[in-house]
């Protein structure tokens, strides 16, 4: 009798990094927590993976809304499965260009009551 190894597929979850930024928030390295999996028998689970980054994901984020490059997952380790047991597959996430925070503060002015009094300055900045 032979028993196969099982299918198991590792996907790395999307992140997202800010205008502007070249890695951002992008958690990278080993020991990452950010992915799903499927195909695990015998409730067996996973306890980390390893996730690196395309170089246009750590390349300077230059445009809002847009998919700049891939996440790949590697190295299962730990938890309770027995990587030798699956045939393992690793699908890459995305990582997301999202918006900078602005902040527009106006700069306090006076003027003298009357329809003479007092210049308000409008600057654009």
């Amino acid at each position: 009798m032979t028993i196969n190894q099982a299918p198991l597929t590792i996907t790395a979850s999307d992140q997202s990094k800010v205008y502007g930024t070249t890695t951002g928030t992008l958690v990278l390295g080993s020991g990452q927590l950010g992915f799903t999996s499927s195909g695990l028998v015998n409730s067996e689970s996973i306890g980390s993976v390893t996730l690196a980054a395309t170089s246009a994901a750590t390349s300077n984020a230059t445009t809002v809304q847009t998919l700049v490059g891939a996440l790949t997952p590697s190295s299962a380790t730990g938890g309770s499965f027995t990587a030798s047991n699956y045939t393992i597959t690793y699908d890459p996430g995305n990582v997301m260009i999202t918006a900078a925070p602005l902040t527009i503060t106006a700069i306090d002015q006076s003027r003298t009551y009357g329809p003479t009094g007092g210049t308000l300055v409008l600057v654009r900045g």
